[in-house]
């Protein structure tokens, strides 16, 4: 027994421990909200029955669009959601590197959307978990097929643990494999996967089940000088058979391999807490009055009956179509027994249970409102601009509570890819031709740091808050100028609307760079006094012809006063 082996699953059993309670609130969780991952503390047999405890699937619908809005929100597929910025910021006032960052973006966000990378659906599970139990495992690893493989784990693989800063930097995974699958990942590699999945494919046992371990930590003695090999990287990456207690495999990350987001966090608690856990009474009320209303509604529809005999027979039965027994008379009959429900109280209490659980998953911050009351559903004497500040509005209420998914999200799953990438196109020397990702990077940005620019819908609606200054701003100018169109305007157009296209994540072909207005406005001032001077030639072409024939008009006259006598030049003149 290795001692790597012995201490991770020593410490895999401490940590889960500490997390005892936690899986019975997880389980109770996902009963109601996610019926398909409601095995925290149970072992389920494949393809059983999940969904007996739920009488009322609007949980779990209000779940679903929780995880859509985030997705749409925050990681869009459609649309770009993060650029890559130079934290020096004139450097992003120069063209080349600008175009770089934006090529470098835009291979990034081919990769989260690419078919093969999964990112799309395992980013939907990732939110769904962060709705319901509070806390979300992704897996960001290099694969040697498609570059970068994201993989969303279920929680109750995991066990982890924080740092100093509340940042979550190690990890245990545990899980379950055939010994085919451990064949086919270490065996057929070289690596042994242990003497118990040895002797299971000798003996022909390929479809055995062992459990193994994969725990990530900070190295705690390496050589940093030496980073780049896999014994001295930043974090240690060890492999375990449980049954030999095996020591299968040692290597390491350069970084973090995992993002463990949190919705929100108590604090000495190293789990979170996610909106299903505040709205947990709710949907358990919910599902009992759902329940209710059907027994109501059975009654009504198939009520108990009474029978005459010579006297009651107990017990009574009050489920519907039940038969009871009472002292019969001369007019005895056989009856109902009326129940005297209501069933349309029970159908208010659970309107009004739904639509407090649809907001404690914040859908009508996510999506048009649906009220008619609000102008805004009808769309009738509601402009565009009205639907666009709600919108924003909404999502400027919903930020507080998704700033710690961009901390331990969004940030450390751009870093990671990023790094990856970047690796990959070192590797082969930023050539295009053999595979390279990313493009030959220009020399200003060498040893440059970088740093990401979140331009999600829920990101630009924060800054709308600029915009809106900016045109108030633009308002009181034009106020001004009025009452004073002699007043000066002090606003520069141009650089609203570079701060306009930044804000709204425009694309860098949309704007034309400072040196292109800089030559144009140079052209026009070329152009100008080109047409200045032309025109100050013609004028003095124009006085020295005019001068020319004021001359000849004057030699005219002269000679008119010697012919025409002495009475004649004094009217000449006055002419």
């Amino acid at each position: 027994m290795g001692d790597l082996a012995s201490d991770t699953i020593r410490e895999w059993e401490r940590l889960d421990s500490e997390r005892t309670t936690f899986k019975s609130h997880w389980q109770r969780v996902a009963q109601f909200l996610l019926p398909d991952r409601n095995d925290y503390i149970v072992q389920r047999t494949p393809g059983a029955k999940r969904m007996q405890w739920i009488y009322d699937a609007t949980p779990v619908w209000a779940l679903e669009q929780f995880a859509a809005g985030l997705h749409s929100l925050l990681t869009s597929p459609y649309l770009m959601w993060f650029g890559l910025k130079a934290e020096f910021d004139p450097l992003n006032d120069i063209d080349a590197v600008r175009l770089w960052l934006e090529q470098a973006s835009t291979v990034m966000y081919a990769k989260f959307n690419g078919p093969r990378h999964n990112f799309a659906s395992q980013s939907q599970e990732l939110y769904r978990d962060l709705g319901s139990v509070g806390t979300g495992v992704m897996g960001v690893l290099e694969s040697a097929k498609s570059g970068v493989l994201f993989s969303c784990r279920h929680l109750k693989e995991c066990v982890i643990a924080e740092n100093d800063e509340d940042r979550v930097d190690t990890l245990i995974r545990k899980w379950e494999w055939t010994a085919k699958q451990a064949y086919d990942q270490w065996d057929s590699q070289g690596v042994s996967s242990g003497p118990a999945v040895a002797k299971a494919c000798a003996d022909g046992e390929w479809g055995r089940k062992f459990w193994f371990m994969h725990r990530v930590r900070p190295r705690r003695d390496r050589d940093a000088g030496r980073g780049g090999e896999a014994r001295h990287m930043a974090f240690e990456s060890v492999y375990v058979s449980v049954q030999d207690q095996f020591e299968i495999a040692v290597g390491g990350y350069p970084e973090f391999p995992f993002l463990v987001p949190r919705f929100s966090k108590v604090t000495g608690e190293t789990y979170g807490r996610g909106p299903g856990m505040t709205a947990l009474p709710d949907i358990q009320m919910l599902n009992e009055m759902a329940k209710l209303v059907i027994k109501a509604a059975q009654k009504v529809i198939d009520p108990p009956l009474q029978l005459p005999d010579d006297g009651f027979m107990l017990p009574i039965k009050t489920v519907p179509g039940g038969l009871n027994y009472y002292r019969a008379n001369s007019q005895g009959r056989i009856e109902p027994i009326e129940t005297k429900g209501d069933t349309r109280l029970g159908l208010d209490m659970i309107q009004s249970l739904r639509q407090q659980i649809i907001r404690q998953f914040y859908v009508e911050f996510m999506m048009m409102p649906s009220d008619p009351s609000d102008p805004a559903s009808a769309g009738k004497g509601v402009t565009a601009t009205y639907v666009l500040q709600q919108r924003d509005e909404k999502m400027r209420l919903l930020s507080p509570m998704l700033a710690r998914l961009q901390s331990e999200f969004l940030e450390p799953l751009i870093n990671r890819t990023f790094a990856i990438l970047w690796r990959q196109s070192k590797r082969v020397g930023f050539r295009p031709e053999l595979g390279s990702p990313f493009p030959p990077p220009p020399p200003q940005l060498s040893g440059a740091a970088l740093k990401t620019d979140y331009v999600s819908p829920i990101a630009i609606a924060q800054k709308s808050s600029q915009l809106d200054v900016i045109g108030r701003l633009m308002q009181t100018q034009a106020a001004i100028l009025q009452m004073n169109p002699k007043a000066q305007v002090v606003i520069d157009s141009e650089a609203i609307m570079r701060i306009t296209g930044r804000d709204l994540n425009a694309p860098v072909a949309a704007l034309r760079s400072a040196d292109d207005l800089a030559q144009e406005r140079q052209a026009q001032q070329d152009a100008e006094q080109a047409l200045q001077q032309h025109a100050a030639i013609a004028n003095l072409a124009g006085a020295a012809k005019n001068g020319a024939g004021a001359v000849q008009s004057l030699a005219s006259a002269g000679a008119i006063a010697q012919t025409g006598g002495a009475g004649a030049a004094p009217q000449q003149a006055a002419a």
